[in-house]
């Protein structure tokens, strides 16, 4: 198995406000996006969006931040996976909802 290349965590810092911002913009002004733990990020769409709708914007997503970032030199690339849960089809809390969409990944 091949491991990925480590920068230090000036550089991780960077990247994750780099992803934060980069998420930020690919989501609508209504939108909320916070970072949760880690690496991992969640978004709340505001609204009652068509399946459709939320396909749209997880492609958004995914091409913002998946387009290469130079930092310190480096030509850094972010590998990114995309799980969407549904209230209340997926669950009616908060941790169901995460689960769910942690499993949908």
């Amino acid at each position: 198995m091949r491991h990925p290349p480590t920068y230090g965590h000036d550089v991780g810092d960077q990247l994750l406000r780099i992803v934060g911002a980069r998420l930020s913009g690919a989501m609508r002004g209504d939108d909320l996006v916070g970072r949760v733990r880690g690496d991992e990020f969640a978004c709340i769409v505001a609204g009652s969006p068509a399946r459709d709708q939320l396909r749209q914007i997880a492609c958004n997503v995914f091409e913002k931040i998946a387009s290469p970032q130079k930092l310190e030199g480096l030509q850094i690339s972010v590998r990114l996976s995309i799980g969407i849960s549904i209230f209340p089809h997926d669950g009616a809390n908060a941790d169901a909802l995460f689960r769910n969409a942690d499993c949908a990944m």
